[in-house]
Parts: C-alpha cells; structure tokens; sequence
C-alpha cells in the first residue's frame, strides 16, 4: 500500500492574526493507520565511529522531525523559469535535469529532501529589496502563488501544512510537510491588512529585514542609506522574546569569507546555544539561495551528517538534539497558535505602522488624509499628478 492509499489530508478552516481562523487535518486510512513507528534512538558515545553515529542519526530523525526553516528554491523558479512550472516538478532528480543540474544555487529536490529525513520544510517566499515601497505585494502574492502550485504538483510527497499539529501528522505517514516563510518584512508594505491576508493564505513567519530597513528593525547592510534608527530593532519592532535562531550554512556568513566545512556550522550552533540557550536554536540553512556550502552539508540530502558530527559533542543529549531539528520550532508556532486562539474573539490590530519619510520614500501611492485631521469636515477628491487623495473624516492614514 503506497502513501496515496495510506495518508490524505482535508482542510477544513484556516487562522489569521485577528481573523479567527483554524486548520484541521484529518488523516484517513484504508482499513487502519499505517503510520509505523520506529525505534527509539540511543545515544551513542562520543567516541563511536562515524557510521555508528550516522545510524544514530538516522533513527534520531525518523523519531522526531527535521524542519528546515529556509529554503529559496521558489526564487530560483522565478529567475529560471519565470515561474513557468510545466517542466518542472519537484518529485524529480534535479541533479539529472537542466538548468538545475548545473546550478550552484540548486540543492533541493523531494529525492534529496527524503534522502536527508527533512520533515518539513519553509519554502522562502523572497521579494527583492529593490520592489520596496513599489511592487512587493504584488511580487509576494505571485511567489506564494508558485509555491502553492509547486507542492500541489506532487501531492503523494508533499502537502501544505500550516500548524504545528499537522507538522507532526505528515511527519507520521511520511509526507514532507511544506510551509511559507516570508523573507524580508519589507514585502509586507507596512500594513497590518496585508500581514493578516497572508497569514490567511498560509504564511506563517515574516523575517524582520532583508537588506533593506523597515519601520521595526534596521538591516544590517545599509550601504549608502543613513538609517533612520539605531541599529537593531526599533521601539515599534521590540516585542516579547521566546523565538528561534535559525543557523545558515552560507560559506560567507560562517567564516566570513572562506570555504566553511561541517565543523563551521557546528561552531555556530554551539555559539548560538551557549548564548541563548538550546530552546532557541533551529536550522535555517538557506539552500538555493546560496552559491557556496559547506563541505559535508553540499545539499539538502545530507542533513544526517550534520547530527553525526554533532554526536560527537558529549554535551549534546538526545533530547537537545532533537530540540535543535525542530521541537524548538514546534514549540515556537504551539506558543503563537494559543496566543491567537486566546485572541479570536478580540477584534484585530489597527495600528497604523509608522514609515519614516514616507513622502520620499513612498511618494507614488494613493494617499489618504489623517483620521485627525478636523480641517477638512466635508469629504473632497484631490487629484495630482502623481497621486490621488480623499481627504474627510473617515479617511485613514496610510
């Protein structure tokens, strides 16, 4: 009996921040679930050889899931193919196939994302900084479009998910689980209605910046630009802590510059576990996004090899392991699903996120008076030539 017979999935609501919303999967079998459980996996010495520790590794993740939190596959669809996806599927061996086979931003395929017992994976939805306060939202809506057309091309290996509960249902009955990430919170416009309508639409993380600065968080790249803030988070952006630190593999960001192995890597999820604790740290490797991995870590097949390497730390547990390939971030999204089901009968946020120098930076737009603005009682059109503004009591400030 083949997965198809096995496992299918009926959604039957969604949630938004603000917007009561639920999803709910339901597993169905013919006959009786055959979901099959695995053994428990035990802690190998330190010292063991590396195929012990591999095997080790191997019954680790197929006890408890392996979610990567960054996957850029969705550009690279956009640059190469347009979007176009009537030669591409997922289920393929990219490694056999133009123009991925010759690619060194390709590194992601189904075969490849089993092959490293990955359970689920965030699919990048990546706008470039330069459609800031221009088109994103539209870029944005065209790069969750592909990824939904992606995942349902291959629907007996993959399916989109978007809680933590059904995270962990496909992870039974073997099916990657797929789910949109947001990278750069610049491609959100600064609007509260467009963060909720892509939390409807399944999104279910927004990156603080990209290489561009938003009203909550300067980037870390400012080039040029005098950043309005200082650096680091804004007083509008600070918010409660409890997240995930997640670990890119990207050569340049791990030894600044040169060729970076495994044991690179591991370095920096030790640093990040020493300072803030293993709850937060998770891996976010970034693959086809990047030009440049480590050697050891070439593609999304060899994720075992990253818990091999890490047995051989005697302070590592199996639990922490575990923690480290996604319970954190299960964690994460179960903390951010009570808080809104604790929400669902307030009624949604309607701050108006402030943009600094929106006049410059934002001068083509259709502009609204302020809310508090007593001058103008009676309701008016003013046209100009690059914008149109309605001015009255009931306008809002955008």
């Amino acid at each position: 009996m083949g997965l198809k017979d096995v496992c299918s999935t009926t959604m039957v609501m969604t949630v938004a921040v603000g917007i009561m919303v639920t999803v709910v999967g339901v597993l169905i079998a013919t006959g009786s679930l055959m979901c099959s459980a695995s053994p428990l996996p035990v802690r190998v010495s330190a010292k063991a050889s590396h195929r012990e520790r591999l095997a080790a590794a191997h019954l680790l993740l197929q006890e408890s899931p392996l979610i990567d939190g960054h996957n850029d596959l969705p550009w690279n669809l956009r640059k190469f193919l347009h979007n176009k996806l009537y030669s591409f599927n997922l289920s393929s061996d990219l490694t056999q196939e133009r123009p991925w086979r010759n690619s060194p931003f390709s590194h992601t395929d189904l075969p490849r994302l089993r092959h490293g017992k990955v359970a689920a994976q965030f699919w990048s939805v990546y706008v470039p900084c330069q459609s800031q306060y221009k088109n994103s939202v539209q870029l944005l809506l065209e790069q969750i479009d592909v990824i939904k057309r992606m995942v349902a091309a291959s629907p007996y290996e993959t399916t989109l998910v978007t809680s933590s509960r059904e995270i962990l249902q496909e992870f039974k009955c073997g099916r990657v689980g797929s789910l949109l990430g947001v990278e750069g919170g610049h491609a959100l416009a600064s609007s509260m209605g467009v963060l909720r309508a892509m939390y409807d639409l399944g999104v279910r993380y927004v990156t603080l910046t990209h290489k561009c600065h938003t009203p909550w968080a300067e980037c870390s790249e400012s080039g040029d630009e005098v950043p309005p803030n200082a650096p680091g988070l804004t007083d509008y952006g600070k918010a409660t802590n409890g997240g995930v630190v997640m670990i890119s593999f990207y050569d340049d960001f791990l030894t600044c510059g040169g060729p970076a192995t495994i044991s690179n890597v591991v370095d920096h999820i030790n640093h990040v576990r020493t300072m803030a604790g293993v709850d937060h740290v998770g891996l976010g490797a970034g693959y086809d996004g990047i030009n440049s991995t480590p050697k050891g870590l070439e593609d999304t097949s060899r994720y075992p090899e990253l818990f091999a390497e890490l047995l051989k730390d005697p302070s590592w547990s199996i639990q922490d392991l575990k923690k480290l390939a996604g319970l954190n971030i299960l964690r994460a999204m179960e903390k951010v699903e009570e808080v809104r089901d604790s929400l669902l009968l307030e009624p949604p946020a309607e701050d108006i996120i402030p943009i600094h120098d929106i006049e410059t930076l934002w001068p083509c737009r259709y502009k609204f008076a302020n809310l508090n603005n007593n001058e103008n009682k009676a309701s008016s059109f003013i046209d100009t030539p690059t914008s149109h503004s309605f001015q009255g009591n009931e306008a809002l400030n955008s």
